[in-house]
């Protein structure tokens, strides 16, 4: 059974340790507490600072499968940033395409697989609400977990 705090502190390690997506939030060089208030693990934007980006990650609904002992777990990323800066969530939403999707397949050496389940890319959902004079971007990412512990 999928462990949702794991997945989502490992999603959020791997974003926040990447220089490109910190370049789209604009959060190169900040101390990582600031780093962390950027890319937050829940679906809120009430709060945003003036000028800042947001990068949320959350679970959305799961889904059945043809299989009782399966389901597909959905994780949504929304990119907010001040309108003026619109396509940068396009292109952090690019940037979490390349480092997560399928990442299990491309991993070298000892590098960790997310919280032990193979993301895909489930697809954009395009232009999102969000706070006054900023823009929003989703995308979400599935995997498959088991409904039942075997071990």
């Amino acid at each position: 059974m999928i462990n949702p705090r794991a997945v989502l502190d490992a999603v959020q390690v791997i974003l926040i340790e990447d220089a490109t997506m910190l370049d789209c939030l604009q959060l190169t060089g900040r101390p990582i507490a600031e780093k962390a208030q950027g890319i937050i693990k829940r679906s809120t934007y009430d709060g945003i600072a003036t000028g800042k980006s947001r990068c949320c990650i959350y679970f959305r609904p799961s889904r059945k499968t043809s299989n009782l002992l399966t389901m597909e777990d959905v994780i949504e990323i929304d990119v907010h940033v001040p309108v003026s800066r619109d396509f940068y969530a396009y292109d952090a939403l690019q940037r979490a395409f390349s480092l997560l999707d399928e990442r299990e397949r491309r991993r070298k050496g000892l590098d960790p697989v997310i919280a032990y389940h193979l993301l895909r890319w489930d697809g954009q959902l395009g232009d999102l609400p969000t706070a006054q004079n900023y823009f929003c971007a989703g995308a979400r990412f599935s995997c498959i977990v088991t409904t039942r512990n075997t071990g």
